[in-house]
């Protein structure tokens, strides 16, 4: 008589399932972070502090609340164009922020691909 208590192994088609929403959710956050790396190229600083990208997007730079990531936009695009040191005073988790930005940009898409080669 076959046993209804699981084995705790996953089935195989669950497994495809699992590597193929990983995949889609790699390309999808790839492609934000090439959106969010794109706009801190694309953008001076002093652009983002006058509200430069927010204004399509119907936000109001000067509604900000002030909070723990404060300046990352300017401190992102002041890295994109290679003032570190300014960038870092600005806001300091930008130091862990862009790399990590870079790093999902690179290997989300990646991992879309394998994963969907590999099924």
């Amino acid at each position: 008589m076959p046993s209804s208590v699981p084995t705790g192994k996953p089935s195989k088609s669950s497994s495809i399932r699992a590597k193929v929403v990983l995949g889609w959710l790699g390309l999808f956050y790839g492609v934000v972070a090439v959106g969010v790396l794109l706009v801190s190229f694309s953008f001076s600083p002093q652009a983002i502090e006058q509200g430069a990208p927010w204004g399509p997007l119907g936000l109001d730079a000067g509604s900000c609340i002030g909070c723990a990531l404060c300046g990352l936009s300017r401190a992102f695009s002041l890295f994109s164009h290679g003032q570190f040191l300014t960038g870092w005073d600005m806001n300091a988790l930008v130091a862990v922020a862009w790399p990590a930005t870079w790093l999902v940009a690179v290997l989300g898409p990646f991992a879309f691909v394998r994963r969907h080669r590999s099924s």
